[in-house]
C-alpha cells in the first residue's frame, strides 16, 4: 500500500513539474516574441497592433515547448493572441501531420481568422508579414522551425498567395 502511494505521488509530482515547465517556457516565448517586435498604429481608432517576432535562435526553446505541449494544449497555442505562438502551434500540428492538405487547410483557416502580423526576420527592423504569409514562408524555405515533407506546385502556391493578397488588401482597406 505504501509503495502504491509513493508511485502515485511520484507520478503526480512529475506531471505537475512538467506542467509548470510548459507554462514557464510558454511565458518566456510570449515575452520574447512580443517584447522584440514593434507596433503598427491603426489610423481609424489609434489602437496599436503588435507585430510579433520569431527568431531562429529561439528554435530550441520552441522545440522544448513542443515536447511539453499535449495535443489538448495545442488548441490554446493556436488560439493565443500572440501571432508567433499561433505559428508555433500550427508548426507543432504540422509536425504531427506533415501533409500538404493539412498545410493548405491551416493556411486557409488562418486567413479566415483575425489578422495578425509578424516581423519578416529578426534582422529587419520594420518589415512585417501577415502571420499566415509568414507560416507559408516557413513551409517553403529552409528554417530551424519546420521542414516540410511536401512541396507546393506553382499553381497551388499562386492560388494560396492570391487569396493572401485578397485578405491582406481587404484588411488594409477596412483599416484606413
Amino acid at each position: 500500500m505504501k509503495t502504491i502511494l509513493t508511485i502515485i505521488l511520484l507520478i503526480f509530482t512529475t506531471v505537475s513539474f512538467s506542467q509548470e515547465t510548459q507554462v514557464e517556457v510558454l511565458k518566456e516565448l510570449k515575452k520574447l516574441t512580443s517584447d522584440s517586435g514593434h507596433y503598427i498604429k491603426n489610423k481609424n481608432d489609434s489602437t496599436k497592433i503588435i507585430v510579433y517576432q520569431l527568431c531562429d535562435n529561439w528554435s530550441e526553446k520552441a522545440k522544448q515547448l513542443e515536447n511539453l505541449t499535449s495535443k489538448s494544449e495545442l488548441k490554446s497555442l493556436i488560439k493565443d493572441e500572440n501571432a508567433a505562438i499561433n505559428i508555433l502551434g500550427y508548426i507543432f500540428k504540422l509536425n504531427v501531420e506533415n501533409k500538404k492538405e493539412v498545410a493548405e487547410q491551416i493556411l486557409y483557416q488562418m486567413m479566415d481568422d483575425e489578422m495578425k502580423f509578424i516581423k519578416s526576420s529578426c534582422g529587419d527592423a520594420y518589415s512585417s508579414y501577415s502571420y499566415f504569409r509568414y507560416l507559408l514562408k516557413l513551409m517553403t524555405t529552409q528554417n530551424p522551425y519546420f521542414e516540410a515533407d511536401f512541396k507546393f506546385k506553382k499553381r497551388e502556391l499562386k492560388k494560396i498567395k492570391d487569396k493572401m493578397i485578397a485578405v491582406e488588401t481587404m484588411h488594409f482597406i477596412m483599416n484606413q
